[in-house]
C-alpha cells in the first residue's frame, strides 16, 4: 500500500493468525492492477485462519443474506467491504460488519444524510463546512453501513430497535472513511493487519 499513507496501527498480518477469540481482526488490502481483488483478499484472509488454500475456501451466499463459511466450523464470522482502491475484511467470533467508503465530493451528501442516516448524523453533515462535508458524510455513512451489515441488513432495511451493536470509526488512508460494527454491548479489542 505504498501509494497511500497507512496509519501506523496497521501492521503486516501473520500468515497463520490465531482465531480472534475475544478480539475483532481487521485486514486492509490495496486493490487494483497487479494487486488484490476484493474476492481474492477475502479468500486469502479466511484461508489464513482456516489453514486452507484460499481457492478452497467455500463461502455460502444465501439470497438476501449475509455470506458465511459453507462448512460448519468453530464460529468464525466475517464481512467484506471495498471502495475505490481499498478492501476491508473483518473477522470475529461474533457477528461483524465493516465498511470502507471513498470520500466522494460529487454526492448529494446532505440530502442522503438527512433522508437515511437519522437526526444526529444528518445534523453532523449539515454542520460541516462545504469543503469538509464529503469526509463527514463518508464517516457517518461508513458507520451506518457497518451496522447494517453486522445485522445482515441492506441499506434500505430498518434495523430492529432492540439491536445491540457497537460501532466505531477506523483510521484508514486519506481519501477514505471506514467503520467496524460488532454484535456486542461494546467494541472488543481490535487488531489491524495489512494484507501484503
Amino acid at each position: 500500500m505504498a501509494h497511500r499513507a497507512v496509519p501506523k496501527e496497521w501492521a503486516p498480518g501473520p500468515a497463520r493468525p490465531d482465531r480472534p477469540g475475544a478480539e475483532a481482526h481487521l485486514w486492509l488490502a490495496a486493490l487494483g492492477e497487479g494487486l488484490w481483488t476484493s474476492e481474492r483478499a477475502l479468500r486469502s484472509v479466511l484461508g489464513r485462519y482456516l489453514g486452507e488454500d484460499p481457492a478452497a475456501v467455500e463461502i455460502a451466499r444465501p439470497a438476501g443474506g449475509k455470506p458465511r463459511l459453507a462448512k460448519r466450523r468453530e464460529r468464525l464470522c466475517f464481512n467484506l467491504s471495498h471502495s475505490g482502491g481499498l478492501a476491508l475484511v473483518g473477522v470475529s467470533t461474533v457477528e461483524i460488519g465493516v465498511d470502507v467508503q471513498t470520500v466522494d465530493p460529487g454526492r448529494r451528501h446532505l440530502a442522503i444524510a438527512e433522508r437515511r442516516l437519522g437526526t444526529e448524523s444528518g445534523a453532523a453533515v449539515r454542520a460541516a463546512t462545504e469543503a469538509g462535508r464529503p469526509a463527514v458524510f463518508a464517516e457517518h455513512w461508513a458507520r451506518f453501513e457497518a451496522r447494517q451489515k453486522c445485522l445482515g441488513l441492506g441499506v434500505f432495511d430498518e434495523a430492529p430497535g432492540d439491536a445491540t451493536v457497537a460501532v466505531a470509526s477506523l483510521d484508514v488512508p486519506g481519501g477514505y472513511a471506514a467503520a467496524i460494527a460488532v454484535a456486542a454491548e461494546r467494541l472488543p479489542p481490535v487488531r489491524r493487519f495489512l494484507l501484503p
